[in-house]
């Protein structure tokens, strides 16, 4: 407690314990309040999932079992009409044999009979055209053409008695000898799925549609005539039918752009999806709702806190910026923005004594821009200073770790601290620097390379040797000095504990 209240007393302590408490406290609000509202906002997305998902079940059985009747009544016809006994009977007894009770159904246009060129043969409506052909039909097509297709659902098209939307849902005939015979195809208004989906209400914006697994949509509702029969690729949809029968996905929709949370189903066995979708406007309108009153009331509060802390966070913050802006001054290059003489200094002895404390390596980096005289003298001081900060943005981009540091050193030389680095580590950081340099591609008209370079030379302190800056600093020097002699734009090593010098590169 007595070291607590020390350290209160000290302004600079002082400041950072209350900032640490309001922000700790803020924090824990902030949590909380996102908490609630993150489980509050899933809630709604699970009713609405849920509700969905209800919804597409429910249109799903109901539809599917009428398709089932259906498909029941038209292999009922399918069966009866290759008996001749059949076929040579009155119409009227021939038509009750062939189509049952649910031919009549107000949404069924008719079951028809084709023979194998597409002509209608028999039909359930007795005011179908007599001469009509079937023979360009999708539905007829497959059937000629894939004698093991089962039942086939057609794209919307118009129907021959009334023009109204229908949709076929065919088999094959086959001959005894196995050869094509013709199709049996139950027309089914598109209007029955219309008033169907129209006695859901989802709210709003909400969406029902039901495709072909080729995309085709046909029915939507809100109903639009000029979408039956049109193609879409909702990829979102069909990738996920592909790996799973049912489930759910939010997307804009290709139509309208309106987003919403969509739970989808096949139909069985049959190539229908039926995909409904809620807006998710209106999923999330109460939750909306509910944020933009904790909004208001959360941060007022926070207003609160922050400004019972401002009197006694005032003049210790005055003090660490001004704090902070002197340092920065005192320690920065005014050019380059690296760090400057004095800082490099600092730093150099501070971590020359963590060196020889922990016995850890420190290895030094000096950098110098060749012919830098002859570039200024050439395109002026101006342009000197421009490449001067863009060689030293070069080096800080490449220096990464926090306990490095790039400094201007004097005039184009700079230097790097390089803690805890070996030879061979600060070698490749040194030839990357190197290579960075020339990759900048800043011209120089008076050089032999016609870009400036940079010749750099390195020295390392090892645990135990009898060394001082100086002596670091020096051997850093000498290989820089050698790089400049051995042709320029080249790293050099020092062995400071042998006195030896070598060419890296």
């Amino acid at each position: 407690m007595q070291l607590v209240l020390s350290r209160l007393r000290s302004n600079k302590h002082r400041s950072r314990w209350i900032g640490v408490l309001l922000g700790i406290l803020l924090t824990l609000i902030c949590a909380a309040v996102g908490d609630v509202l993150f489980v509050a906002r899933q809630s709604e997305t699970a009713r609405a999932a849920l509700e969905t998902s209800n919804i597409a079940a429910a249109l799903t059985q109901d539809i599917q079992r009428n398709i089932e009747v259906f498909d029941l009544s038209i292999q009922g016809a399918l069966e009866q009409v290759g008996k001749p006994a059949v076929m040579s009977a009155p119409a009227d007894l021939r038509d009750a044999i062939l189509f049952d009770r649910s031919a009549t159904a107000s949404y069924l246009s008719e079951i028809v009979i084709l023979d194998s060129a597409g002509n209608r043969v028999v039909s359930s409506n007795p005011l179908g055209p007599t001469q009509y052909s079937f023979a360009d039909h999708d539905f007829f097509r497959i059937h000629a053409q894939r004698p093991d297709f089962g039942l086939f659902v057609s794209r919307p098209m118009k129907s021959p008695i009334d023009g109204q939307s229908v949709v076929a849902f065919s088999r094959r005939r086959t001959n005894p000898d196995g050869s094509f015979g013709g199709v049996v195809a139950g027309m089914l208004r598109v209007e029955y799925f219309n008033q169907l989906f129209k006695q859901i209400n989802l709210g709003p914006d909400s969406s029902i549609t039901l495709f072909r697994n080729d995309g085709t949509v046909i029915m939507r509702q809100p109903y639009d005539p000029d979408l039956e029969g049109v193609r879409q690729t909702p990829s979102i949809l069909f990738n996920l039918v592909s790996r799973a029968p049912m489930g759910r996905y939010v997307a804009a929709s290709v139509v309208d752009g309106i987003n919403r949370l969509y739970s989808y189903r096949r139909l069985g066995t049959l190539p229908l999806i039926v995909d409904v979708g809620m807006s998710t406007r209106e999923i999330y309108h109460q939750w909306w709702w509910r944020v933009a009153m904790i909004g208001t009331i959360v941060p007022g509060c926070c207003v609160l806190i922050i400004l019972l802390t401002i009197r006694l966070e005032r003049e210790l913050s005055r003090r660490l910026e001004a704090e902070a802006a002197l340092r920065m001054l005192v320690d920065k290059d005014a050019l380059t923005g690296l760090a400057n003489r004095r800082c490099f200094d600092r730093v150099l002895q501070a971590e020359w004594s963590r060196a020889v404390r922990q016995g850890l390596s420190l290895a030094l980096l000096m950098i110098d821009v060749d012919q830098f005289k002859n570039y200024n003298d050439a395109l002026g001081h101006a342009a000197g200073d421009a490449a001067l900060r863009q060689i030293a943005a070069c080096l800080a981009a490449h220096i990464r770790r926090p306990g490095d540091l790039a400094a201007r050193y004097g005039g184009e030389e700079f230097v790097i601290i390089l803690p805890g680095t070996d030879r061979a580590a600060a070698l490749k950081i040194a030839d990357g620097l190197r290579r960075a340099v020339e990759r900048v591609d800043i011209s120089h008209p008076a050089s032999n390379l016609g870009r400036l370079t940079v010749s750099i030379g390195g020295a390392r302190f090892e645990p135990g040797e009898a060394m001082s800056t100086e002596t670091l600093l020096s051997g850093a020097d000498s290989a820089l000095y050698l790089s400049k002699r051995s042709g320029r734009n080249a790293v050099n090593w020092h062995d400071v504990a042998s006195d030896s010098l070598r060419l890296a590169s």
